[in-house]
């Protein structure tokens, strides 16, 4: 099923928990009978949680009545002023998986039902849950069963810096963006949706970035190893920006204006990679590893530059072999995040 159909399933569903009166398990009922997979519809469920808690404001009466007593603790005071009821229902999730307050703390922060009941039933079963994680297993094997071989990997970085050098404002921002997303490892809707941001270091290739779309607490920022001087991979971006004229895009919309574009570029552009856009983070993260020096293993240094939750992730991106890549190490030290310093330093 396309994109658009996605979106159709995605606005008719919030739609009836909104303004139409159904119950959660009337919408569940409603995406189970359109989604074919449990991955479309994890997908579409995951859309129209979204859609719909955009729309709440935070129980905030009840939050302050049950934290109050836990303010002096770190991070309380910071999870009450949080500017969105989708950033609690995340962190509340997290807390769940990872607490981090003390046990009186966690335990009134669980205690209070972020949620209406009917878009809290919003979710797949456990059935479903099980069945989906089956299915990632399955494709994460298959996908481990073929490599891609890129070869003159230098002269491919060399070619996306110049094509970032040579940027310019009658470009269109698919143009400008497909060397970007090669040289910076990001997603499409981390690079092009306005938002996110890149800030020089003291380090000549290297930035830190904030914008994660699929990090708990996007808000962090943490450093990353470009794959060319940090002055002409912002020169491109600060183009592609005035392009876009401002623009800030949600990740739905910004796959769907730029998937296409970029698709149709890439074969043009990078007929050699032998890849889709999304698997240019697979390239970019061997080209990394190889370049910057680390003690590290390949999935533990992904994990961190690509910034990922888990480790698991990582391995959908070791499937690239580089040929003639340039100097091992010569970019120096992979740059670690000091989040990543003094959670090790606490363990």
């Amino acid at each position: 099923m396309g994109r658009r159909g996605g979106g159709a399933k995605h606005d008719v569903a919030a739609s009836m928990l909104l303004e139409g009166g159904a119950t959660g398990d009337q919408v569940m009922a409603f995406l189970r009978s359109k989604c074919t997979t449990e991955a479309a519809l994890s997908c579409t469920v995951s859309r129209v949680r979204q859609s719909v808690i955009a729309t709440l404001s935070p129980p905030t009466a009840q939050l302050e009545e049950a934290l109050a007593p836990f303010r002096s603790e770190d991070g309380v005071s910071g999870f009450l002023q949080l500017p969105s009821l989708n950033e609690m229902v995340r962190l509340q999730a997290a807390h769940r998986a990872d607490p981090r307050w003390s046990d009186a703390a966690e335990a009134a922060l669980a205690s209070v039902s972020l949620l209406p009941p009917e878009v809290d039933k919003l979710r797949l079963s456990a059935r479903e849950s099980a069945g989906l994680k089956r299915t990632r297993e399955v494709s994460l094997l298959k996908r481990q069963e073929h490599v891609t071989h890129v070869h003159r990997a230098h002269e491919w970085v060399c070619y996306a810096t110049a094509m970032a050098r040579a940027a310019t404002v009658t470009m269109s921002p698919a143009q400008i963006a497909l060397p970007l997303l090669l040289l910076c490892g990001r997603r499409t809707t981390e690079l092009l949706n306005g938002l996110s941001t890149f800030t020089p270091t003291e380090r000549a290739t290297v930035v830190r970035f904030r914008g994660a779309i699929k990090k708990r607490g996007a808000d962090s920022e943490f450093p990353i190893p470009l794959l060319c001087d940090s002055a002409t991979f912002l020169h491109a971006l600060g183009v592609l920006r005035v392009v876009q004229a401002g623009e800030q895009l949600p990740p739905d919309e910004c796959n769907q204006r730029y998937a296409w574009p970029l698709k149709m570029l890439l074969s043009t552009v990078f007929p050699a990679l032998a890849c889709d856009v999304h698997q240019l983070r697979s390239v970019y993260a061997s080209l990394a590893y190889h370049l910057y020096s680390s003690s590290m293993t390949f999935n533990r240094a992904a994990m961190l530059f690509l910034g990922h939750e888990k480790i698991g992730t990582s391995l959908s991106y070791n499937r690239v072999l580089i040929h003639d890549a340039g100097v091992a190490g010569s970019y120096g030290p992979m740059p670690v995040s000091s989040e990543y310093v003094n959670k090790v330093a606490h363990i």
